[in-house]
């Protein structure tokens, strides 16, 4: 008899899934240069959950950790150029992706520079080194060039007495 089948429901059911999460990278800021392992965190929302916040960068898939609408994860570098799974050397894109509860998806995305190499210096002017090298006294002008991905804040000149192996202080 058809009163006793249950083919229908009255009703709209369960809720139904229509948005995907909303998930935003709020460290490191786009374009920020970073030293060490990263640490990405950042927010994340749905209206019936979040299963999972994956990170990728280098080709790497990183789980994050999720609580009270918040997520991070620590991407290591790699422990020189191109060794190893973590990020490189310079720019790289990280990618945040959230899935929620019915598997819709959303990404965010940041780039950061990763700095862990010292910066380049090049002195050009006093010329000489070992033997050849010439003697100077009164002032010496130094002239040279540096190079760094990050901004580099500030060059600081030492100058070693070659005799005594002591740092040579200017007088005030």
């Amino acid at each position: 008899s058809l009163s006793t089948c249950d083919l229908f429901k009255v009703g709209l059911g369960e809720k139904v899934d229509i948005n995907p999460p909303e998930i935003a990278i709020t460290s490191p800021i786009n374009g920020a240069y970073a030293t060490g392992n990263v640490t990405v965190t950042g927010t994340v929302s749905d209206d019936l959950g979040v299963s999972t916040v994956t990170v990728y960068a280098n080709g790497q898939a990183y789980p994050a950790v999720i609580a009270n609408g918040t997520w991070s994860v620590t991407l290591p570098v790699q422990s020189k150029a191109g060794a190893g799974t973590g990020l490189p050397e310079g720019k790289t894109t990280i990618s945040a992706v959230a899935i929620d509860q019915a598997g819709k998806t959303r990404t965010a995305e940041t780039v950061v520079n990763v700095d862990n190499a010292g910066p380049f210096v090049l002195l050009t002017v006093p010329q000489g080194y070992g033997s050849a090298a010439s003697t100077y006294t009164g002032y010496i002008d130094f002239k040279g060039e540096t190079w760094d991905p990050s901004p580099i804040s500030k060059v600081e000149v030492v100058v070693i007495d070659s005799t005594t192996k002591a740092e040579i202080k200017r007088k005030e």
